[in-house]
């Protein structure tokens, strides 16, 4: 496998942000102070679960360019 870096982050990075995207409207309750929370938290939480993934998928982009 070439780019199992680019797989491994991309992929990861593509489901920490639906979990992130999925927990900010409520996380399925159906309670509109959930939603209201979630979304108000929404930016920490792509911070610290999607942000870690994103960074390493770009390192990981950036080392298969170099000659």
């Amino acid at each position: 496998m070439k780019y199992p870096g680019n797989i491994i982050f991309g992929s990861m990075t593509a489901v920490s942000a639906l979990a992130v995207h999925w927990l900010s409207h409520g996380a399925g309750t159906g309670d509109p102070g959930a939603a209201v929370v979630g979304i108000a938290v929404s930016p920490i939480l792509h911070l610290v679960f999607t942000g870690p993934f994103a960074l390493l998928l770009f390192i990981f982009l950036l080392k298969e360019l170099k000659p």
